[in-house]
């Protein structure tokens, strides 16, 4: 749960406070710029793995926190300490 946690804050700060940001070139809507700090840090072409990874981490790292807490609650109803 922790490195769920850990990797939604690690993107939720930066993209709120304008410290990373996507925009696409001037003369080309198949690729994206990724700037950190307004330095340019990558570029990258839509559809693919890295594009898909990039955009959905975020949503990685909510399943991450919710798989924990299931296995969390799983453990704790099977668990006979807990009990």
């Amino acid at each position: 749960m922790a490195w769920g946690c850990i990797l939604a804050a690690s993107i939720i700060f930066p993209l709120s406070f304008g410290w990373v940001r996507f925009e696409t070139p001037r003369d080309s809507q198949e690729f994206y710029n990724a700037y950190v700090f307004g330095v340019h840090l990558l570029t990258f072409r839509l559809g693919t793995l890295k594009a898909y990874t990039i955009f959905y981490v975020l949503d990685i790292a909510a399943v991450m926190v919710l798989l924990s807490i299931f296995f969390s609650l799983l453990r704790r109803t099977r668990s006979r300490d807990a009990l």
